[in-house]
């Protein structure tokens, strides 16, 4: 699986999104073809409310999805926790916990 810590800073209302590179944990090789098996939500780390579902696409490189949540414009300014998390029949396997805090926009209509 991937390892991720922290994604940063994102600004209120900006698109969120990022990539991982995902591999197979026995063999260290890159998971391809796994999109309807990944998940990944954005929680608010203060009461674990649901603030996003990320969609997940395969890109062209091997092993690495493109993780979205469209625009933050709803979000408030927390820090915001996410994992990833790969199911397949009975196993389910997750990332280590990471974070983006999320501040209010300067500049904005």
């Amino acid at each position: 699986m991937a390892t991720l810590k922290s994604i940063g800073t994102i600004k209120l209302g900006d698109t969120f999104c990022f990539t991982a590179e995902i591999t197979d944990k026995a063999t260290g090789d890159p998971l391809t073809g796994a999109e309807s098996k990944l998940r990944c939500q954005g929680r608010n780390y203060l009461n674990g409310d649901l603030i996003a579902e990320l969609t997940v696409a395969e890109t062209s490189t091997p092993g690495t999805y493109l993780f979205s949540a469209g625009t933050t414009e709803t979000w408030n300014t927390v820090q915001v926790l996410l994992d990833i998390q790969y199911t397949d029949g009975d196993l389910i396997s997750s990332t280590e916990t990471f974070s983006v805090q999320v501040e209010g926009d300067i500049t904005h209509e």
